[in-house]
């Protein structure tokens, strides 16, 4: 009994390996005619210039991209420029903030070291009144 188990055993994988070759051979050949089919198409998307409008549809329909989402992606980049362009304004506006604070610490840097020193004589000024000669 145990001699026709093995024997059926091999047999079973003997045939499912013949099966699984099978079906590898056949994806195989399914993939090298669709690579065929898709190469073919586009040697003739780029091989002529007239009716190119037919061929983006048919190329459209070979990768499965709708119109919508061809306009989609249009607006995509579209607003990606525009995103660019805010982007480069909002840079100039830092780049220009930033020279204004450097020229404003400059100048106020300038206004403290060439101020002239400040008098040796306390000021006596009480808050209160007018200044004068007396209280000053």
């Amino acid at each position: 009994m145990d001699d026709q188990a093995r024997h059926i055993a091999a047999k079973s994988l003997q045939t499912e390996a013949t099966l699984v070759d099978i079906e590898t051979r056949m994806y195989n050949k399914l993939y090298a005619n669709l690579m065929e089919d898709i190469s073919h198409r586009f040697k003739n998307l780029q091989s002529s210039d007239s009716d190119r409008d037919g061929k983006k549809v048919e190329l459209r329909s070979l990768l499965n991209v709708s119109p919508r989402m061809e306009r989609k992606e249009n607006e995509n980049k579209e607003n990606s420029k525009e995103r660019k362009q805010i982007g480069a304004s909002y840079a100039d506006i830092v780049r220009t903030q930033n020279k204004l604070s450097k020229i404003g610490q400059d100048r106020a840097n300038n206004a403290i070291t060439s101020a002239p020193p400040m008098s040796k004589t306390p000021n006596t000024h009480t808050g209160f009144g007018k200044v004068t000669k007396d209280n000053v």
